[in-house]
């Protein structure tokens, strides 16, 4: 079970020195505890697509031995490629989406057909930042500074803004309560 927690009350709280108690749910167990981790590149730096350009998971890439192939050959864990938060923060076209309640449906399927295979399922949420280029999000990137790498390919980043952290961190949070809802068993934050 994934609990959020709103911390803000507690770290403006006079008593600076004691931290925040954490919050723990009672956590499924791995039959067995190896990993699989889903990628969603292949060589070099290709992208593979997991669904389509909107983002939505479709039935086509869950039979690719990648999902299900890998809760199927006895991984208790299995998680997904990046799936992007928000719709500024897809990495390349393709790339698995959580960032809108209309993805659920899908979500389902996938989260309920690793659990089917005897995995837990895990959501790597990720928003691309840099690496979210404006080809295929119809916006300038954004980083915690502008900055320059050497390369034709590169597009330099604008400045996050104050904003920008603030509805990002909600995005997150969204992505993991959907991911919840989906029937994930948690999140991994790329």
């Amino acid at each position: 079970e994934i609990r959020i927690r709103d911390w803000s009350s507690d770290v403006c709280s006079s008593d600076l020195k004691t931290p925040p108690k954490a919050e723990r749910a009672p956590r499924p167990a791995a039959e067995h505890p190896a990993l699989a981790a889903v990628r969603a590149s292949g060589a070099g730096k290709v992208k593979v697509a997991v669904s389509d350009i909107d983002g939505i998971l479709r039935g086509k890439y869950l039979h690719r031995d990648k999902f299900f192939g890998a809760a199927e050959g006895g991984f208790g864990i299995v998680t997904t490629c990046a799936a992007h938060v928000a719709l500024d923060g897809q990495g390349w076209p393709g790339e698995l989406g959580v960032f809108s309640d209309a993805l659920i449906p899908r979500l389902r399927v996938l989260a309920s057909g690793i659990q089917e295979r005897g995995a837990l399922g895990l959501v790597q949420i990720f928003h691309g930042g840099v690496r979210a280029p404006s080809k295929v999000t119809g916006q300038q990137p954004w980083s915690a500074s502008v900055f320059h790498e050497p390369g034709s390919s590169f597009e330099a980043p604008r400045a996050a803004t104050e904003e920008d952290i603030q509805r990002v961190i909600g995005q997150f949070r969204d992505a993991a309560l959907r991911s919840r809802e989906a029937g994930f068993q948690g999140v991994e934050i790329h």
